[in-house]
């Protein structure tokens, strides 16, 4: 099991599926080597086949492990009420089971039971302090709840245990945000964000409590490379009402991909911010006519 692990921490999902196939006809009724072979199945995309051999594994086996990668299986599947009730049946077989309990504390918040989920992420969290996910998911829930300094403090643990999973981040920068910013607050946000690599998309919600800062005022002055980002970066030059830079770089996206009808109206607003009328109708005026040869292309495809 060893080199199956091994081959599916390289990536190489078939090769680990295939060395499982040929395990499986030596130890055909080896519950941990079915349930590989299920995991290794659904992360292959073969959901079907996948539970199937989750199936065998909980009749080979009956201990919370399977139980609890089948129930898991179930719940990704979109089967939340068999899935609620296999996982609730591997709490049975072993109550303080981590991965169990927080499979069906998502089960529950897809259900919106955020009472009961909030409690099993609790559980999962005393026994498994380092459980990355219980404290991302917790945070959400107490966002939800209106709660946003406890949200802080889940998705600031989640940012410890893995600190270059960007998503956290932004979400304990929200969260930040929504107490209110403390003096504290502020300084916390302002290192999520030096220590981030450049990154417009992340920032832009944010520009206003950043700007003046000199790491970001030094990545904003610079145009990005990518069709993307540099919208990113024109949108937050146009909200800090930096018209002229602003216009700058939404040509500049223009010039890199004409088509983009998105920076052509967010180019016209911005024309139109900085009380340059001429130049936002004649923008205008092109949006319509990429507009018309659009719709005249379409015609005759379907004529």
């Amino acid at each position: 099991m060893g080199q199956i692990e091994a081959l599916l921490a390289q990536g190489k999902a078939a090769q680990a599926e295939m060395m499982c196939q040929l395990a499986l006809e030596r130890l055909p009724g080896e519950a941990r080597l079915l349930l590989l072979h299920a995991r290794l199945l659904f992360q292959m995309g073969r959901q079907a086949p996948a539970i199937a051999r989750a199936r065998e594994a909980v009749a080979h086996d009956g201990g919370a492990d399977a139980l609890a990668g089948l129930g898991e299986m179930l719940r990704l599947a979109g089967e939340s009420t068999e899935a609620q009730a296999v996982l609730r049946q591997a709490l049975t077989v072993s109550p303080a089971h981590a991965d169990a309990a927080f499979s069906l504390a998502c089960v529950l918040q897809q259900g919106e039971d955020l009472a009961g989920a909030a409690q099993l992420y609790a559980q999962v969290l005393a026994g498994r302090p380092d459980y990355l996910h219980a404290h991302y998911n917790l945070g959400v829930l107490h966002m939800a709840a209106g709660e946003p300094q406890r949200a802080a403090d889940s998705f600031r643990a989640a940012s410890r245990l893995a600190p270059a999973w960007t998503d956290a981040r932004v979400r304990l920068a929200e969260a930040l945000l929504a107490t209110g910013l403390s003096q504290n607050a502020l300084k916390e946000l302002i290192e999520i964000f030096r220590l981030c690599p450049v990154n417009f998309a992340m920032w832009r919600p944010f520009a206003r409590s950043l700007k003046g800062l000199d790491w970001f005022e030094s990545a904003l002055a610079r145009p990005a490379g990518e069709v993307a980002e540099e919208l990113q970066r024109a949108g937050i030059l146009h909200e800090l009402a930096r018209f002229g830079p602003a216009i700058d770089a939404y040509r500049r996206v223009i010039a890199m991909n004409a088509s983009l009808i998105e920076a052509r109206i967010a180019l016209a607003d911005a024309l139109m911010d900085a009380d340059r009328m001429p130049e936002a109708v004649e923008q205008m005026q092109e949006i319509m006519a990429l507009e018309m040869a659009g719709m005249e292309r379409a015609a005759v495809a379907g004529a």
